[in-house]
């Protein structure tokens, strides 16, 4: 299978997730859905790049970040959680909302530390390519987030 075959395949599995991912670096709809355009554009353009189809997925998120550090960057503000859009990228569970509401104290770095842990399910080594932060560092903003998040390493929320 060619990259790019392989990457719209990735995209049709994982653009909620992708759209997720880009909606915790701006809260508001339209911007996460430029963000996850653009970067959807940069990476068929750049696919032949991409030299082992098993990094994927962890180099489409770098490219998510980078594009969405960019957007940041142009100027553009960064509203603050809107509670219905909240419900709408949750889907409707009260888990993934109150999720997603806690979030918004962390910021951008962590915020992603996080989502890429435990949504994406990533790994450590991952996370710290996509962010470009060493590996140690990875761990240690992601236990102090989740320590402020008073979230235990059983991924339980307590109020």
């Amino acid at each position: 299978m060619s990259t790019r075959k392989a990457f719209e395949k990735f995209m049709e599995g994982n653009i909620d997730n992708a759209y997720r991912f880009a909606y915790t670096f701006v809260k508001n709809k339209p911007d996460a859905e430029d963000i996850l355009s653009e970067s959807a554009v940069k990476a068929l353009k750049a696919i032949k790049t991409l030299k082992d189809e098993k990094y994927l997925k962890s180099w489409f998120y770098k490219i998510i970040t980078n594009t969405a550090i960019t957007h940041i960057n142009r100027g553009r503000k960064v509203v603050s959680v809107d509670f219905s859009q909240c419900e709408e990228i949750a889907h409707n569970d009260e888990t993934n909302l109150e999720f997603f509401d806690i979030l918004k104290d962390l910021s951008i770095q962590d915020r992603s530390i996080i989502v890429l842990k435990i949504l994406e399910n990533m790994k450590f080594c991952e996370i710290a390519e996509i962010l470009k932060l060493n590996e140690s560092t990875v761990k240690t903003r992601y236990y102090k987030a989740l320590k402020a998040l008073k979230i235990d390493l059983e991924g339980e929320i307590y109020g």
